[in-house]
């Protein structure tokens, strides 16, 4: 038996798929933040099959995420090659709270002929709302079972596996039609319908009361103000609060690095495993905790229902730069990586929105940048300033959604220049305190993750780079070859060949930056107490001018900030804005505008900047 989980945005279907089939799929309180199917299997009865559909308001698909829905529904031998077409059960899934939205939904599947069972689910919002249902009588209106469940705790799931099966025994009375227009007359009756039917089913405790936190949260004034004050305390986090971690594991790799140049002879195979392979896994293993802080928070605020709210307060801010609410998360979820903030703008039903959004999201700081910024932030402003060091990287987050906003309102009057405006609404979901559990476990998924994709090609690169350096001698190597031939074009951002070194090979991977640094600088120098000594104290050759100005940092940041230089993003990039054209105009011009930031920035703080502590 093959049943599809069907329902709104924000409806539940997640956390009802995970308990039916026991696995633990990302849940997130936003619309649109499924943009794939996940398939899994009853646990408790083997052909059991059951799929987790992108959110749908209707059978008339309106973005991309809606039609994997309808889809699926029109074929699911995709998913399964041998099952029928039609599936067995379309588990429709409504959010109680917003069953008037929600039911209509409900009748279009209905019409169109499927075998149905209605899982109600945010069942314990409504007793707290004072609301009761009549299952029985709304499943007489409706023609089909009507369970309650919940997905956090399991309750009701049994019910609605057995009623499933019963509704598996039972023939199609018709086959299956899809509507092929559905105008604003049926739209209106369907909605009329379902009031009345809520009318019908639904009592409501009149001495219920309860405090509003919207009125506060999405507030013209306060909400925004509240709004900043989060946004701040989340980019400021993640620096201060993974300070006292990277210090315990920089004190930790360098005590390796020491006992183990004082346990092995000097030759060239200690050589290798101190400067090239040690240093190249300290080089992401430091800024793991970085990393961590990130997507734990950003699953807080997805758990919490805060990320929905923040794309309505948002949206008038952006609708100035031609974008809307919708592309908020799809941003947001740049910081952590552009690939799946790319993969959500298939929730943004307007073609200009949607290629803008796509345009964009490499701007935005990911947790690529992290390792990055959190060296340079490093060697800016010293060990004895943490608190400073999270207002650094506050700046840099918000110094990067400006650079957004200002190339969005630009490509605007580029992209899809004849594709009309969407309009935005949203479903709000009901506030809810997270499951830390689920978030604990989605932060260490998503930090595995990271460090399974990012560390073996930080780990090849740093010995390949370490070769490199050493080849075919230290005094003349291949890596000196290469970086003293881009020497000429990088020396007007303030770096000698080492840092143009590195800055190549970081085209590769972003976080490999700082693995180059610590490998080519770890050979013109003995490897100190500190992974972040020989940065600090490293000069240009045959002078005793530091490399590592404040001038020279800030260059390098503002040049990360802007370059293009992860080429997965740029296939799937490809991928999703539907050719070569966009992809290859976003790279040039991200490239070669990081490359004049940086020239102007550092040109200009040498003749005019202070010194930082």
């Amino acid at each position: 038996m093959i049943a599809i989980l069907v329902g709104h945005p924000n409806s539940g279907k997640t956390s009802l798929f995970n308990s039916i089939t026991g696995l633990c799929y990302k849940i997130v309180n936003y619309p649109g933040s499924t943009v794939d199917y996940a398939v899994g299997v009853h646990k408790e009865t083997p052909d059991f099959f059951v799929v987790d559909t992108p959110g749908a308001l209707s059978l008339m698909p309106r973005s991309s995420d809606e039609e994997v829905t309808i889809q699926l529904l029109q074929n699911c031998s995709v998913v399964y090659p041998n099952a029928p077409m039609v599936p067995d059960v379309v588990i429709v899934v409504v959010d109680i709270t917003q069953c008037v939205r929600q039911l209509p939904l409900v009748f279009q599947l209905r019409d169109a002929g499927f075998k149905m069972v209605v899982a109600l689910t945010m069942m314990d919002s409504s007793f707290k709302k004072g609301m009761r249902v009549r299952k029985k009588r709304l499943s007489a209106f409706l023609g089909c079972p009507v369970v309650s469940v919940n997905g956090r705790t399991g309750k009701g799931v049994s019910r609605l596996a057995q009623e499933c099966q019963k509704i598996n025994g039972q023939s199609l009375s018709r086959s299956i039609l899809f509507p092929k227009t559905f105008s604003e007359h049926d739209l209106m009756n369907h909605f009329r319908l379902s009031q009345e039917m809520c009318q019908e089913v639904i009592t409501r405790s009149p001495f219920k009361l309860r405090f509003d936190l919207d009125k506060v949260m999405l507030h013209p004034k306060w909400g925004f103000l509240i709004f900043g004050g989060v946004m701040s305390l989340f980019f400021w986090a993640i620096f201060a609060i993974a300070a006292p971690l990277m210090d315990s594991m920089d004190a930790g790799f360098s005590f390796l690095i020491s006992y183990l140049n004082g346990l092995f002879p000097e030759n060239w195979v200690s050589r290798l495993l101190t400067e090239g392979i040690l240093t190249s896994l300290a080089a992401i293993w430091i800024f793991v905790p970085q990393i961590a802080i990130l997507f734990f928070l950003i699953g807080f605020f997805e758990g919490s229902g805060y990320l929905a709210r923040g794309a309505a307060l948002i949206d008038k801010p952006l609708s100035a730069i031609g974008l809307n609410g919708r592309s908020f998360v799809p941003l947001l979820s740049g910081c952590a990586c552009a690939i799946p903030a790319m993969l959500a703008c298939r929730s943004i039903p307007g073609k200009k929105e949607r290629l803008i959004t796509l345009f964009v999201i490499p701007l935005m700081t990911c947790s690529a940048r992290l390792p990055v910024y959190g060296l340079l932030i490093a060697l800016l402003m010293g060990a004895n300033h943490p608190i400073a060091s999270g207002f650094v990287m506050t700046g840099i987050y918000f110094l990067s959604i400006t650079l957004t906003c200002i190339v969005a309102k630009i490509a605007g009057a580029f992209i899809a220049k004849d594709s009309p405006k969407t309009g935005f609404h949203i479903e709000l979901p009901e506030w809810r305190f997270p499951v830390i559990k689920h978030i604990f476990f989605h932060a260490y998924h998503q930090t595995k993750t990271f460090i399974f994709r990012a560390g073996p090609t930080i780990f090849i690169v740093g010995i390949a780079l370490w070769l490199l350096t050493q080849l075919p001698s230290p005094d003349n190597s291949i890596g000196a070859w290469m970086g003293k031939w881009m020497a000429p074009v990088l020396s007007p951002m303030g770096v000698d060949w080492r840092v143009g070194f590195a800055l190549l090979a970081a085209f590769a991977a972003r976080e490999v930056f700082v693995s180059a640094l610590t490998v080519v600088f770890s050979v013109s120098a003995a490897m100190p107490d500190s992974l972040l000594s020989s940065l600090r104290t490293a000069t240009f050759e045959g002078t005793s001018r530091l490399i590592f100005s404040p001038p020279t940092i800030l260059a390098l940041i503002i040049f990360f900030m802007v370059s293009m230089q992860c080429m997965s993003t740029w296939v799937v990039a490809k991928k999703e804005m539907g050719g070569w054209k966009l992809p290859l105009i976003m790279t040039s011009a991200y490239i070669s505008g990081a490359y004049v930031l940086a020239v102007g920035v550092y040109q200009l703080l040498t003749r005019y900047y202070l010194p930082l502590p």
